[in-house]
């Protein structure tokens, strides 16, 4: 829906509303079979920021991402906010971003992941705030759930992969 990947600083991605308008009205996506790597059809990022290094700090708050419904044949990947690269501030006290009713599922092999935020900022000195946000009712319905060949459902409400010391969870 919001794909910023102009490699700047200092972006706002503020006060949008992506998703249905959750009185009867889901957004409804049925992705055609594939793999959840950036070039498929069975990704879904509501946000999506990458910055530069070392720059001004981004910052994504005040953004209500919510009522989907997301299928495929296999592996469908839903993230409410995906960020890499560059320092960002993820939600405000004043100003937080929420993320909710979110359903995803995969009819047949493979994964089925809903992530309410992902940041995958590997390696980076830039720092990452994420605070003040609301993630609820994220929910994986595959209908495989063999963890053992690497094929699960799973919900994550933030995962946080910045493998440097100036990150922040709050």
């Amino acid at each position: 829906a919001i794909y910023d990947e102009a490699n700047g600083n200092g972006h706002s991605i503020t006060g949008n509303t992506i998703g249905g308008n959750g009185s009867g009205g889901n957004w409804t996506y049925t992705a055609a079979s594939g793999t959840n790597s950036d070039a498929s059809n069975t990704e879904f990022d509501a946000i999506y920021y990458s910055g530069a290094e070392g720059g001004a700090a981004a910052t994504i708050t005040g953004n209500t991402i919510g009522n989907f419904n997301f299928s495929a044949t296999s592996a469908p990947y839903f993230y409410g906010i995906h960020t890499a690269d560059g320092a960002v501030t993820i939600g405000a006290s004043a100003n937080p971003n929420t993320i909710s009713n979110v359903t995803v599922g995969a009819s047949g092999a493979g994964d089925d992941e809903a992530f309410g935020i992902w940041e995958e900022d590997y390696g980076t000195t830039d720092a990452v705030n994420i605070q003040y946000n609301t993630i609820h009712d994220l929910t994986s319905q595959g209908t495989t759930a063999d963890v053992s060949s690497g094929v699960f459902s799973k919900v994550n409400g933030i995962f946080f992969a910045s493998f440097s010391n100036n990150g922040n969870l709050n």
